[in-house]
């Protein structure tokens, strides 16, 4: 990679050192910044609260927090069928519609 072609993100979005942790939250997942040619302005972030309340607003009804190998759901329990490549990497939330 050429030192001219390093991703350059937006300024605003740099200025989150000062800020709680739901407002980096907020901040990254509900930017408008224009794509660049090789995707690099994808941003998101996720805890485990914030897409529970997500998930609740989108009308789930039933929404919690799961782990590596402890869904409720038997199949998802089956590593490395389900999510056997980096699980500490993972964020595990179950919701029931």
């Amino acid at each position: 990679m050429e030192a001219d072609s390093a991703i350059k993100y937006p300024g605003e979005l740099l200025n989150i050192f000062n800020l709680d942790n739901e407002s980096i939250l907020q901040k990254l997942n509900n930017h408008s910044f224009s794509q660049d040619s090789r995707g690099s302005l994808h941003l998101s972030a996720y805890s485990g609260d914030y897409l529970i309340n997500l998930l609740r607003e989108v009308g789930f009804s039933h929404v919690y927090k799961s782990a590596v190998m402890q869904s409720r759901f038997p199949p998802m329990r089956e590593a490395p069928i389900f999510d056997g490549t980096h699980p500490w990497l993972s964020l595990y939330v179950e919701a029931i519609k």
